[in-house]
C-alpha cells in the first residue's frame, strides 16, 4: 500500500517537473519515431527494385555447338534488356568497378568468358557449371545486396530452363534427323520389300514350273518305269532266246551232220558198185530163170546166181548203210532235241513280244508328256526371267538400301547421345524437384513460425500503442519545451544541410531525401509544439488510427501470407511429381538400354547390307545362269522328244519283227516236227532195207547153191 502511495507520489512529482517531465516524454517519443521509421523502411522493399542500379558485364566469347555458334552471355543480356526487376546498366568491367567503387551500382554482374562454353559440357560425361559472379556492394546498401542475390538465384534457374529447353529443342532436332534417318531407310526396306516381292512372284511361277514338272515327272517316271520293265523283259527273253540258240545250233548242226551222212549214204548207196552189181546179177538171174525157163541153160542160171550172190554180199558188208542208218539216227535224235527246244523258244519269244509291247506303251507315253514337261520347262523359264529381272531391279535399289543403313545408323548415333542428354538434364530436373520440395518444407516451417507468433508480437505494438496513447496527456505538457528543442533540431538541420551541400553529388542525392523529411519533420514539431494544447485530442485520434491500421495491415498480411494446407498439398505434389520424374529417369534409362541396343542393330544391319547386296548380286547371276541352263534343257528337251519318238517308232519295228519272228517260230516247230517224223521213217525204212538185203543175201546163197546143185544133177 505504501509502495503504490510512493509511486504515486513520484509520478505526481515528475509531472511538476518539467526538466523531468521533458525528457521523459522525448525518451518515450524515441521508440515511436524508431518504430514509425523502421516500418516504413521495412513496409515494402520489393517495390521499386527497378530503380535499383545494377551493373551487368558480359565477358562471354562463345562457343560452337554442333557445329552451330551459340553466345548464351548474349541471349542473357537480351533477356535482361526485357527483365524489370532491376535497373540494369549494361558497360564495361572498367566501367563496372569505377560505378562500384563511386557506390553508383548497388551489385555487379559479370558473365564470365567461358559461360557458353561450359553450357556445350551440360551433357558430356564431366559437364561444367554455369556460373555467374555476383559482386554485392554491401558497404551501399546491405538489404538491396541480400534482394540481390535472391534475384541472381531467379536468373539463375531461368538461365537453367532457358539451357534446358535450347537442349530440349536440339534433342527433338536430332530426333528429326533420326526420324528421318529412319524413314529413309523405311523407304530403302520399302523398294527392297518392292523388289523382293517381284522376286517372290517370280520365284513363285518357278515353283508352280517345278511343281508342274515334279506333277509330270511322275507320270513320265511311270512311262520310264514301264520302259524299263519291258527294257528288263526284252533283255530276259533275248538272253533266254540266246541262251536256248545254243542248243538250237547244235541241233541244228547235228541234224546238218546227219543230213550230210544221210545224203553221203545215199550217194554211197546210189554209186556203190553191189548195186550195180546186183542190177546186173539180178538180170542175169532173171535171163537166167527166162533161160531156164526157156530150158536155154542151168549153167547160166548158176553163174548169174553166183554173181548175184556176190554182189548181195558185197553189198551187205558195204559201210554205206551202215553210215546211213548211223547218220539218220542222228538226223531223228538231232530234230527230236530241236522239237523239245522250240517250245521254249516261242516261250522267250513271246515274253520278248510282251516286254516289246509295255516299252512301246513307255514310249508312247513318254513322247504324249514331252509336250506338257516342254510346257513346264517354258514356265519355269519364264518365271526365272522375271526373277532374275527382280534381281536385277534389287541390284539397282542396293545403293539405296546401302545409304539408308548409313543414315539410320548415324541417325541412331544421334538418338542415343541426344538420350544421354536428355536423362542427364532429367537426373538434373529430379534433384531441382528435390531441392524445391526441401525448400518449401522450410517456407512451410518458417510461415508456420510467422503465423504462431504474429499474434504475440501484435499484441506487443497494440500494447506499446496504448502505451503511448497514455503518455500523450503528459506530452502536452512537454510540448513547450519540446518546442525550443525542436527550433534547436531545425538549426541543427540547417547545419547538417549545409555539411552536406560540401559532399560529392551522388551522397547528396541518396542523403537529400532524409534531409528533407528532417527538416519537414522539425517544422512539423515547431507547429505541432505551437498548437499541442488543442492537438492533444487528434493525437489521440491518430494513435488509435495508427492502432486500426498496425491490426488492418497486420490482418492483410495474414491473409497474404500462403495457406499451411496448400503449402502441405504443394509438397505433396512435388514429391509426387518428383517420384513420377524418378520412374520417368528409370524408364528412359531402360529406353537408353534398348536404344543401345537397336543401335548396336543398325550398326549390324549395317555391316551385315553389304553382305546381303554381295548375295544379291549373286543370286542374280544365278538366276541368269538357271535362266540360260533352262534355254538349254528346254532345247534338250525337244531333242530328248525327237529321240522318243524315235525309239517308239523303233520299238513298234521290234514288236512287228517279234510277232513275225513268233508266227514263223510256229512254223519252224511244225516243219521240225514233220522233219523228225520222216527222219524216223527213214531210219526205219533204211533199217528194213538192211534186212531185207540180208536176207536176199541168204535166198540168193541158196539159190546159187540150189542152182549148183540142179546143174550137178
Amino acid at each position: 500500500m505504501k509502495g503504490n502511495q510512493l509511486l504515486r507520489k513520484e509520478f505526481t512529482e515528475i509531472i511538476k517537473s518539467k526538466k523531468i517531465l521533458i525528457p521523459i516524454i522525448a525518451v518515450l517519443f524515441v521508440p515511436i519515431l524508431y518504430a514509425g521509421m523502421f516500418l516504413w523502411a521495412f513496409w515494402d522493399p520489393y517495390k521499386q527494385l527497378d530503380d535499383l542500379p545494377v551493373a551487368v558485364v558480359n565477358l562471354d566469347k562463345g562457343a560452337v555447338f554442333d557445329g552451330k555458334p551459340i553466345e548464351v552471355g548474349k541471349g542473357l543480356v537480351d533477356n535482361l534488356k526485357d527483365n524489370k526487376s532491376f535497373k540494369w546498366e549494361f558497360v564495361s568491367e572498367k566501367e563496372a568497378k569505377k560505378g562500384m567503387e563511386g557506390r553508383k551500382y548497388y551489385m555487379l554482374v559479370r558473365i564470365p568468358d567461358d559461360f557458353s562454353s561450359n553450357a556445350t559440357t551440360l551433357l558430356k560425361d564431366n559437364p561444367k557449371p554455369l556460373n555467374l559472379e555476383y559482386i554485392p556492394n554491401e558497404s551501399l546498401n546491405f538489404l538491396s545486396s541480400q534482394i540481390g542475390g535472391t534475384a541472381i538465384e531467379k536468373i539463375k534457374t531461368e538461365v537453367s530452363s532457358t539451357l534446358t529447353k535450347t537442349y530440349a529443342e536440339k534433342m527433338f532436332d536430332s530426333i528429326k534427323d533420326v526420324s528421318k534417318g529412319l524413314a529413309d531407310g523405311s523407304e530403302g526396306a520399302s523398294k527392297l520389300h518392292d523388289g523382293s516381292s517381284e522376286l517372290h512372284d517370280g520365284s513363285s511361277k518357278v515353283t508352280d514350273g517345278l511343281h508342274t514338272l515334279q506333277g509330270k515327272s511322275g507320270e513320265m517316271k511311270d512311262g520310264v518305269g514301264k520302259l524299263f520293265d519291258g527294257s528288263g523283259k526284252v533283255t530276259a527273253g533275248l538272253n533266254t532266246l540266246n541262251s536256248k540258240t545254243g542248243e538250237m545250233q547244235i541241233g541244228i548242226g547235228k541234224l546238218v551232220d546227219g543230213s550230210g551222212k544221210v545224203t553221203d549214204g545215199l550217194h554211197v548207196l546210189n554209186s556203190n558198185v553191189g548195186i550195180g552189181k546186183l542190177v546186173d546179177g539180178s538180170g542175169k538171174v532173171t535171163d537166167g530163170l527166162h533161160a531156164l525157163n526157156s530150158n536155154a541153160g542151168i549153167g547160166k542160171l548158176v553163174d548169174g546166181s553166183g554173181k548175184v550172190t556176190d554182189g548181195l554180199h558185197a553189198l551187205n558188208s558195204n559201210t554205206g548203210i551202215g553210215k546211213l542208218v548211223d547218220g539218220s539216227g542222228k538226223v531223228t535224235n538231232g530234230l527230236n532235241t530241236l522239237n523239245s527246244k522250240t517250245s521254249e523258244m516261242q516261250t522267250g519269244i513271246g515274253k520278248l513280244v510282251d516286254g516289246s509291247g509295255k516299252v512301246t506303251d513307255g514310249l508312247n507315253t513318254l513322247n504324249n508328256k514331252t509336250g506338257e514337261m516342254q510346257k513346264g520347262i517354258g514356265e519355269l523359264r519364264d518365271g526365272s526371267e522375271k526373277v532374275t529381272g527382280g534381281l536385277n531391279k534389287l541390284v539397282s535399289k542396293s545403293g539405296e538400301l546401302k545409304t539408308g543403313t548409313t543414315d539410320l545408323s548415324n541417325g541412331m548415333e544421334q538418338l542415343v547421345g541426344g538420350q544421354k542428354q536428355l536423362e542427364v538434364a532429367s537426373q538434373k530436373i529430379e534433384k531441382g524437384l528435390q531441392d524445391l520440395n526441401s525448400k518449401v518444407k522450410s517456407s512451410a516451417a518458417g510461415l508456420e513460425e510467422i503465423q504462431s507468433k504474429g499474434p504475440s508480437i501484435l499484441n506487443t505494438v497494440n500494447e506499446k500503442i496504448d502505451g503511448a496513447g497514455a503518455n500523450v496527456n503528459q506530452l502536452n505538457e512537454l510540448t513547450q519545451s519540446t518546442a525550443g528543442d525542436a527550433k534547436n533540431a531545425a538549426q541543427d538541420v540547417a547545419n547538417l544541410q549545409k555539411q552536406i551541400e560540401s559532399l560529392p553529388k551522388e551522397y547528396q542525392e541518396q542523403l537529400q531525401p532524409f534531409i528533407t523529411s528532417a527538416v519537414k519533420s522539425t517544422a512539423t514539431v515547431q507547429q505541432k509544439a505551437a498548437g499541442v494544447a488543442g492537438g492533444t485530442n487528434k493525437l489521440n485520434e491518430e494513435v488509435k488510427q495508427l492502432k486500426g491500421e498496425i491490426n488492418q495491415k497486420t490482418s492483410d498480411a495474414q491473409n497474404k501470407l500462403p495457406n499451411t494446407a496448400k503449402l502441405d498439398s504443394l509438397t505433396e505434389g512435388i514429391e509426387k511429381l518428383a517420384s513420377a520424374q524418378k520412374g520417368f529417369v528409370e524408364n528412359f534409362q531402360g529406353f537408353g538400354k534398348n536404344l543401345n541396343v537397336a543401335k548396336e542393330g543398325a550398326n549390324k544391319f549395317k555391316n551385315e547390307s553389304g553382305q546381303l547386296i554381295d548375295a544379291i548380286n549373286q543370286l542374280a547371276d544365278g538366276s541368269g545362269q538357271v535362266t540360260g541352263g533352262l534355254g538349254t534343257l528346254s532345247a534338250g528337251a525337244n531333242q530328248m522328244a525327237g529321240g522318243v519318238h524315235q525309239l517308239a517308232d523303233g520299238s513298234s519295228q521290234v514288236t512287228g519283227g517279234l510277232g513275225t519272228l513268233s508266227a514263223e517260230a510256229n512254223q519252224m516247230a511244225g516243219g521240225v516236227n514233220q522233219l523228225a517224223d520222216g527222219s524216223s521213217q527213214v531210219t526205219g525204212g533204211l533199217g528194213t532195207l538192211l534186212a531185207g538185203v540180208s536176207k536176199l543175201a541168204d535166198g540168193s546163197s541158196q539159190v546159187t547153191g540150189g542152182l549148183g546143185t540142179l546143174s550137178v544133177g
